[in-house]
């Protein structure tokens, strides 16, 4: 589900990557990698509070990311 959301713009129909994203998270709901993933996707769609949402359970899972959702965060969140 990673590699469809990493190419849903060559899928036809298309798919919004964030519809893959979200079975990626259903998927592997303890992988830190696919909820920061799904947060950075949800940025890039104008979608703030969801991105928090997703870096947030990302973190619950584990610490990997922190430096880079501290950067991404950072203009949305304050």
């Amino acid at each position: 589900h990673l590699r469809l959301a990493a190419h849903a713009d060559r899928l036809a129909p298309p798919e919004p990557a964030a519809a893959a994203l979200a079975r990626a998270c259903r998927l592997a709901p303890a992988d830190p990698t696919v909820w920061f993933l799904a947060g950075t996707q949800a940025l890039a769609d104008g979608n703030p509070e969801s991105a928090c949402s997703h870096w947030r359970r990302s973190l619950d899972c584990a610490p990997a990311h922190l430096p880079a959702i501290v950067a991404a965060a950072r203009p949305v969140a304050g």
